[in-house]
């Protein structure tokens, strides 16, 4: 069983206005990630990359053990995963290149923290959730959901600087 593994998906940045009509990315209904939200399109050549975090959670992964201030499923800040030295959140908010628009705290059930951040001037974004350790098995079928061609639940001001998400008009 393979446990606090970092999941990535890439989404392409697909013209709409090509899209295939049985492509359930890009119908405007409800999707199986983001139902009962509004649906929400994505602003041609914008590439996203969401990133899915099941925080380091010593009590409720079954794991070897970290020290407790690392494994603490229900503190991003300072998970091994998430807020320690390599864990996602730190590593871009260092990264050359990169720089963080926005952090939401709680932007949906069992995600403790959204980080959304911007590389350059490109149009291209990455929006990572970091899922309460107890989590897991709600963040693996989120990220299935995202690789099937789901959009990530985003409220309709999600980043300001730049908007990544329009709504349809």
């Amino acid at each position: 069983m393979v446990l606090g593994v970092l999941l990535v998906c890439c989404c392409s940045g697909r013209d709409p206005s090509k899209a295939n009509p049985n492509d359930p990315s890009t119908l405007p209904g409800a999707t199986p990630a983001n139902s009962g939200n509004h649906a929400y399109s994505r602003p041609p050549g914008v590439k996203l990359i969401q990133v899915v975090v099941a925080l380091c959670d010593n009590v409720h992964q079954g794991i070897v053990p970290v020290p407790a201030r690392l494994g603490n499923g229900d503190d991003p800040d300072s998970n091994l995963y998430w807020g320690a030295a390599f864990g996602v959140k730190s590593f871009f908010a260092k990264a050359p290149g990169w720089r963080r628009l926005q952090q939401v705290d709680r932007p949906s059930p069992g995600v403790l923290q959204r980080c959304i951040f911007r590389y350059g001037n490109q149009e291209l974004y990455l929006i990572a959730d970091a899922y309460q350790g107890i989590e897991i098995k709600r963040s693996i079928s989120d990220f299935l959901g995202y690789a099937a061609g789901a959009s990530a639940r985003l409220s309709g001001d999600a980043v300001e600087e730049g908007s990544i998400v329009r709504k349809p008009r």
